[in-house]
């Protein structure tokens, strides 16, 4: 049986360390943009719910994977910004 009163603390401190810093890494606002346009975009070519739904998850997970790449490559020249806050803290 899972004791629900420490259940609640660790799902908490998972997504401040590591869903949060995931999701500012992958540069999340421009992703979801992007991801709607490309659904958007599935539906009025006509494909089924289900066809639209995989291409809509495809473009997202795409769109991760870029924003991770990007934050990797520029994490040097990030740390030298004024203002830059390192995830990892």
């Amino acid at each position: 049986m899972v004791d629900e009163g420490k259940l609640s603390p660790a799902i908490g401190l998972l997504i401040q360390q590591v869903a949060i810093p995931l999701l500012r890494a992958a540069h999340i606002g421009p992703s979801v943009a992007v991801t709607t346009i490309a659904g958007l975009l599935a539906l009025a070519l006509g494909l089924d719910g289900y066809e639209a739904v995989v291409v809509t998850l495809a473009v997202f997970t795409g769109q991760l994977t870029i924003g991770w790449g990007n934050d990797l490559l520029d994490a040097d020249r990030d740390r030298d910004e004024p203002g830059h806050v390192d995830p990892r803290d």
